[in-house]
């Protein structure tokens, strides 16, 4: 008999996940070996054989226009040092711009652009959001988040139907009361 720490233990074992990576639309069989060595020769042990699964393109069952790509990365254009954009991209097509420049007075300045509509599946239309916070003294802490406002100060226009449409895009952005638009020409950083 077996001293009871060297029982085999009756409770089932937890399950297993297997990493698959992303695949494309269609219906696969996936086979899970357990490559073992015993007495100094790899054997095969079949963990699961034959399991039969189905992946969809849930994109594809969305209402028009659906974007394709995913754009989220660090975005820069080359005439406009020191500036830069942040594209956030989820899976549900929900786009967080935040927009690092410089103000009227030369000041870094944040906007972000949020709560838009794609319009085609290049394309995205949003406002353009100012936030502030009341000044406070140096060493005090951040205020609290409720002492953030923020104020809608014009609308912006992502095309991605640019250049290569992958790593390239055009920022447009008509602020309230300026007599011109602000134009970028985007490049994902590093690309």
């Amino acid at each position: 008999a077996l001293p009871p720490a060297c029982e085999p233990a009756s409770a089932q074992a937890p399950p297993l996940l297997v990493e698959l990576g992303q695949l494309p639309a269609g219906s696969y069989t996936l086979s899970v070996i357990d490559r073992r060595i015993v007495t100094f020769e790899f054997v095969d042990l079949p963990v699961a054989t034959n399991v039969a699964f189905a992946v969809s393109d849930r994109r594809a069952q969305a209402p028009v226009p659906i974007t394709r790509l995913n754009y989220s990365d660090h975005w820069w254009d080359a005439s406009d040092l020191g500036a830069g954009f942040m594209i956030w991209h989820s899976t549900n097509d929900e786009l967080l711009l935040v927009w690092f420049a410089y103000a009227s007075d030369g000041k870094p300045a944040w906007y972000t652009v949020q709560g838009g509509t794609w319009i085609s599946p290049t394309r995205y239309d949003g406002p353009v959001v100012q936030t502030s916070r009341a000044p406070r003294p140096p060493g005090s802490g951040f205020p609290a988040t409720s002492a953030t406002s923020g104020t809608v100060i014009g609308t912006a226009t992502l095309d991605f139907n640019v250049g290569d449409g992958v790593n390239t895009a055009r920022f447009s952005s008509r602020l309230t009361g300026a007599t011109v638009d602000v134009v970028r020409n985007l490049r994902r950083f590093g690309k």
